[in-house]
């Protein structure tokens, strides 16, 4: 099974948490193992390159360069990162 991290938090107005929500259930459905995170620890600590892909979720926040350059590496390595720009989500009625 395929593996993907999410890492949400900063801006409240971006909704980050319930963006994560949906974007997990559609990797789900995608045969995707998820990990939601809330601090930018995380990118120190977990083994970036278990992922296939990685989701950056995070609005108006400072990354630290001990915390970012995991993940360039775990990218030039060969691990997925997406590409998001926070939004205020409603659910569209075909994924209720």
């Amino acid at each position: 099974m395929k593996k993907a991290l999410i890492f949400q938090g900063g801006w409240q107005g971006h909704e980050p948490e319930k963006v994560a929500g949906i974007l997990a259930g559609i990797l789900e459905e995608e045969d995707f193992n998820v990990k939601i995170t809330n601090t930018l620890t995380t990118l120190q600590e977990d083994d970036l390159t278990q992922y296939d892909l990685i989701v950056p979720n995070w609005t108006q926040g400072t990354i630290e360069k001990d915390q970012l350059q995991p993940l360039i590496d775990a990218v030039a390595q060969g691990t997925g990162l997406a590409g998001l720009h926070g939004g205020e989500w409603e659910i569209p009625s075909v994924w209720k």
